[in-house]
């Protein structure tokens, strides 16, 4: 059983959503009224909650519904206070674009959490107990506030699945070096990475490391040999691809915008290489007319700057 209740302006409270001992789904999605989800209580099966872009939803707690699994709160704006202690069962925290956000209460306690997006979260300044997250699977921390915390990422042993933006303290990758089940990696606008030192062998699936405007050497990747693609995309000081001779998987790779790549010739060192993304790059088409004899499979594409 599920209530929906989606885009409906005069909705400021949902006050009479109790003792429904078969719902297993709210959806109040995009209701600009809505200030409090209190309403909600005495609902042993509420498994999924989504109040998503509701603008005007200021504090949120899980003590009336401590059976809910999965929480979508994004783009609630507003949103200063979010208190999930009572949930210890929740498996999925979506809370991307919650601006006005400054920590969550009761993280730590989300010992069965696999989900957690806290992308756009400007305001966050805490998120105490990350390291013990134990079942967490995927985490998306791009363009949050300084968080004080990011270090407890390697204690993730469960990551599979790690975004980054917008980290002004993040140099080097060590801090995730640990990651042993991380296969998908994104790193994006770190502004002082300087270095690709500790990429996590781990990560086989795709790895992007994006718009770094001090990164100049990708020494360190050559860690991940398993990777099969990779994106290198708006960093425009990296000049030699020669770390890349030692990913005999890579068969994706996009370099546009990176204005200092000049020299094609590694892309005639890699057995499993597919797909070359050259637009904006420093390589011009004129200098792949023997490489596209050699290697007439690889399709070189200078159309684009960025998959991303």
């Amino acid at each position: 059983v599920s209530l929906i209740a989606i885009s409906c302006p005069s909705l400021g409270s949902l006050d009479g959503v109790s003792d429904l001992p078969d719902l297993i789904e709210v959806v109040v999605q995009e209701n600009g009224a809505l200030t409090s989800l209190d309403g909600l209580r005495d609902l042993p099966a509420l498994v999924n909650l989504d109040a998503g872009n509701c603008a005007a939803l200021k504090s949120v707690s899980l003590a009336g519904v401590p059976h809910v699994e999965n929480l979508y709160l994004s783009n609630c704006e507003s949103l200063k206070s979010l208190d999930v202690s009572a949930a210890k069962g929740l498996h999925q925290l979506f809370m991307d674009g919650c601006r006005s956000l400054p920590e969550i209460t009761g993280l730590e306690q989300l010992t069965a959490l696999t989900d957690l997006d806290l992308s756009t979260c400007h305001s966050l300044k805490h998120l105490n107990g990350l390291g013990k997250l134990s079942s967490l699977v995927m985490l998306n921390v791009r363009n949050t506030g300084e968080i004080d915390s990011l270090s407890e990422i390697g204690a993730l042993k469960s990551l599979e699945g790690l975004q980054l933006g917008g980290r002004p303290e993040l140099t080097d990758l060590t801090p995730f070096t640990g990651l042993e089940r991380l296969t998908e990696l994104h790193v994006e606008a770190c502004v002082n990475l300087k270095s690709l030192r500790g990429f996590p062998p781990s990560v086989t699936g795709f790895a992007a490391v994006t718009h770094c405007p001090a990164l100049e050497s990708i020494e360190g990747i050559e860690a991940a040999s398993g990777l099969q693609r990779l994106d290198l995309s708006g960093c425009d000081r990296i000049a030699s691809l020669e770390p890349l001779a030692k990913l005999a998987s890579l068969q994706e790779i996009n370099l546009g915008g990176c204005r200092g790549v000049t020299d094609p010739s590694i892309f005639a060192r890699l057995p499993a290489l597919q797909i070359v993304q050259l637009g904006g790059s420093g390589i011009p088409m004129a200098r792949l007319t023997e490489l596209r004899k050699a290697q007439p499979e690889v399709i070189f594409d200078f159309s684009t700057e960025s998959t991303q």
